[in-house]
């Protein structure tokens, strides 16, 4: 049994993660439990049966009845995992029985990579940034299946987007995210969305072109940046904007596994358009309109063969 003690960021974050552990167990015969997953199994067709504590493959039993997604008692569990992994370490005795994997580094690049691991025990996952390509590349249809939304949800989106599609003969997904992405460079300005609208305006001649703008912010009053494209908005719900995104033509996005997973659950082109910084170790460039100036250049270049498919991500960039 794999068994992921932690959860890591939001939504995007989760199913990245948790899609390479399936991927991983289905291809090595074990059994996924994530403690993880809880708040969000029931979006899903492959995970609303299971809707305290996800597994896979599904099982029927105690824990389908157990109501872990109260917060008192799904955080009291997830404390009490957390505590059996720390006494691995100092009980030399425990480790006939579990295996730990340790806490891999935080540099973007440097995943560790468990394709290979042999697995004769249960195995407790702490790290955020374990992967399994190889074993993604090969699942991804399962994957795809197991994280497609219920029907409500999909009604919902196919509604949203049936009016869209008979005005457009392109439709262009916006990810405008912001929040953090103020202080970490990778919010942008609502002008730079502008230039690259132009710019995919002007690769695609002769077709009606419409944007649709999914964020963790309301622009709506700011819509005049937009005046001259056809603009529309998300419905702001964390799964029916990842999902509508998903069936766009086009992505634009910062670096992000929401906008990633939207584009490799689609299979939809994608470009990111970066952070607004020039030096890496920085939260913040000391001189952030040189890198405006350096993004506009950038989006000002921007060409439709500079999108690219996804077939697996090990983080919030495209594929390597």
């Amino acid at each position: 049994m794999i068994i992921l003690t932690h959860r890591f960021g939001r939504l995007g974050n989760r199913l990245l993660i948790t899609a390479h552990l399936m991927a991983y167990a289905l291809e090595t015969g074990h059994t996924l439990m994530d403690w993880g997953f809880a708040e969000y199994t029931p979006y899903f067709i492959g995970t609303a049966p299971q809707p305290y504590v996800f597994r896979f493959p599904a099982r029927q039993d105690i824990w389908n009845h157990i109501p872990v997604n109260r917060q008192w008692l799904r955080n009291t569990i997830y404390t009490g995992v957390r505590a059996v992994r720390k006494l691995v370490n100092f009980y030399p005795s425990l480790k006939s029985q579990i295996q730990v994997i340790p806490e891999p580094g935080k540099h973007w690049g440097n995943p560790l990579l468990i394709d290979d691991l042999v697995v004769k025990k249960a195995l407790l996952i702490r790290g955020w940034y374990v992967r399994a390509p190889g074993c993604f590349i090969k699942h991804q249809q399962v994957i795809r299946e197991c994280f497609t939304p219920l029907p409500a949800y999909q009604q919902n989106i196919s509604q949203f987007l049936q009016s869209l599609r008979e005005q457009y003969d392109v439709l262009v997904g916006l990810h405008i995210r912001a929040g953090d992405y103020r202080l970490y460079g990778g919010f942008h300005g609502l002008e730079i969305w502008r230039i690259v609208m132009e710019r995919i305006v002007g690769q695609l001649p002769g077709k009606r072109v419409g944007f649709l703008i999914c964020s963790d912010e309301n622009f709506r009053d700011q819509i005049h940046v937009f005046t001259g494209f056809s603009v529309h908005f998300g419905s702001g719900h964390i799964l029916e904007d990842l999902y509508t995104l998903a069936r766009c033509d086009y992505l634009v996005a910062a670096p992000s596994t929401y906008s990633n997973w939207a584009a490799f659950y689609g299979q939809v082109p994608i470009y990111q358009v970066g952070y607004v910084k020039l030096h890496k170790n920085q939260p913040i460039c000391e001189d952030m309109e040189a890198s405006r100036q350096q993004m506009e250049q950038s989006m000002r270049a921007l060409t439709l063969e500079q999108f690219r498919r996804i077939t697996y991500f090990v983080d919030h960039r495209i594929d390597p």
